[in-house]
């Protein structure tokens, strides 16, 4: 498995560093406790059609799955990340809903 941090990325989730990182160990928990691959975890600033173009970012996954392992995955981890957001603090349930985008794609 492959991870990268954009260095832009970096910059944009400077304070939150925790957040992120708890982002990307849940995806790799739940991926592990499903048999699923996981090919790669890039961490990259967002595109304007995706958030916010000049501060948000994309937690952009690859795994290798079929189309309803994917979906299942993806429901998995968005439970963990609301479960994540319930012991956060004010600020960083603000980083994490308006500033994180979770991407799931397959191979």
């Amino acid at each position: 498995m492959t991870e990268t941090i954009d260095p832009e990325a970096a910059r944009r989730f400077r304070d939150h560093e925790r957040i992120v990182y708890e982002v990307c160990s849940l995806a790799k928990e739940e991926a592990q406790a499903r048999g699923l691959v996981l090919l790669r975890v890039d961490v990259r600033p967002a595109w304007s059609h995706e958030y916010d173009e000049r501060t948000g970012i994309v937690i952009d996954v690859e795994i290798r799955a079929s189309s309803d392992e994917r979906f299942s995955y993806w429901d998995a981890v968005c439970e963990r990340l609301n479960q994540l957001e319930d012991l956060l603090s004010p600020e960083e349930q603000r980083f994490l809903n308006d500033e994180v985008s979770f991407i799931v794609s397959r191979s």
